[in-house]
């Protein structure tokens, strides 16, 4: 590997795990914030599931891109690591729309007159 390519390399990993680290802050706040609604929850279950997807390829990479011999077993692995990744979107997008909405309709139900004359 020249040495430019190694930079790069480098750069680029350093880049993926800082990303994968600001999952773990998406997690955090979701936890923090879990009692404005209940889907939160499945919020949080999808960054912690993109962030463990995302650790286990990086590792991965880093560990067993040395090897030829295992590259079958890399390739398996960033296949699981692809499948919980999709998996985790899923639950960060569904959650958000249901969080939005549960605050959507508690905020409308705040606004009535009848809550006003309080």
């Amino acid at each position: 590997m020249t040495e430019t390519t190694q930079f790069v390399f480098s750069l680029t990993t350093g880049i993926a795990w800082l990303g994968t680290l600001l999952q773990l802050g998406g997690l955090a706040v979701c936890l923090t914030y879990r009692r404005l609604s209940r889907w939160l929850v499945l919020v949080s279950a999808g960054f912690a599931g993109s962030f463990a997807a995302s650790a286990l390829c990086l590792l991965a990479n880093q560990v067993l891109t040395g090897s030829l011999d295992r590259i079958s077993l890399l390739s398996l692995v960033y296949l699981a690591g692809s499948l919980v990744g999709f998996v985790s979107t899923s639950l960060v997008v569904g959650g958000l729309a249901m969080t939005f909405a549960d605050l959507r309709r508690r905020l409308a139900l705040s606004l009535e007159p009848t809550h006003a004359r309080r």
